[in-house]
């Protein structure tokens, strides 16, 4: 509880990760001492000063933008906190969203086209070829 005896719902983290972001409660272990019952560091950048954790980790954390709870994820190519829609969805994958961001899986796309551009040409004409039949066009 703060002076006026609201009680907190988000905390400020300090850590080498979230570098004052505001995270909810549940974010933080519990110490009787820490401001709103919670240590100054979220587990998450716990986990990374103790070495358990990677930076590009697929990380979640909850910020407020102007009294907005909104939800970023960590892209693990460029380590970057972006909100959730700059994700493709992924069934099966941690938090049903791709590991990387919209940009960089683009990049990534665009590099092994380069690379194999014979190959994904070959590839399609077999399709064409095998699918003739089907109008596309009207799916």
């Amino acid at each position: 509880m703060d002076a006026s005896g609201n009680k907190f719902k988000a905390k400020q983290c300090f850590g080498p990760l979230c570098n004052g972001i505001y995270r909810s409660l549940e974010s933080f272990h519990k110490n009787k001492k820490g401001l709103g019952g919670r240590k100054e560091k979220c587990i998450e950048c716990v986990r990374y000063d103790r070495g358990t954790k990677k930076r590009n980790d697929n990380i979640l954390i909850e910020k407020y933008i102007d009294g907005k709870k909104v939800t970023l994820k960590s892209c693990t190519v460029c380590g970057e906190f972006k909100e959730l829609n700059q994700y493709s969805n992924a069934k099966g994958q941690l938090y049903n969203k791709y590991p990387s961001c919209k940009s960089c899986e683009n990049k990534r796309l665009k590099d092994y086209y380069k690379d194999n551009k014979a190959k994904v040409n070959e590839k399609g004409k077999k399709y064409y070829q095998e699918n003739r039949e089907i109008d596309f066009r009207k799916i």
